[in-house]
């Protein structure tokens, strides 16, 4: 096995960043795609 890896595309199909490793809460995952996507996630 390998190290989780999480990949944020945008809509317009570009990869904007790369997660390596764990995403430890939900908050994270909102957090970043928050920063990232420009996504409020409820």
């Amino acid at each position: 096995m390998g190290v989780p890896v999480t990949w944020f595309i945008d809509a317009k199909g570009a990869v904007v960043h790369k997660k390596i490793g764990v995403i430890q809460s939900e908050r994270e995952l909102r957090d970043l795609t928050t920063k990232y996507l420009g996504v409020t996630v409820g």
